[in-house]
């Protein structure tokens, strides 16, 4: 999921600003996807891209607020309630 996100986002010209992930499916979050998902984050940050969550269940948002991986990276990014909402705040800033 990381190198086709990662794929996506470096094919366009002008690169995005922002990339939202729908976590509205995801019921569980292991340790290799912990790990992946803070890789992501630092990858998205060096392209100057932001990454935003929308839709995440409790559970696993307290699996990303804990995530020790590359520094606690997925500790601060942004959380909204629809991806409308993350939309809206994303072309805000």
């Amino acid at each position: 999921m990381r190198q086709r996100l990662l794929t996506s986002v470096t094919a366009g010209s002008p690169l995005p600003r922002s990339v939202i992930l729908d976590f509205e499916a995801v019921f569980y979050m292991d340790a290799t996807a912990a790990d992946v998902l803070a890789q992501l984050t630092l990858d998205l940050r060096a392209l100057g891209c932001r990454l935003a969550l929308a839709r995440v269940h409790e559970p696993v948002l307290g699996q990303i607020r804990a995530n020790p991986y590359h520094a606690g990276a997925t500790r601060q990014l942004p959380v909204y309630p629809s991806v409308r909402e993350a939309l809206a705040a994303m072309r805000e800033t």
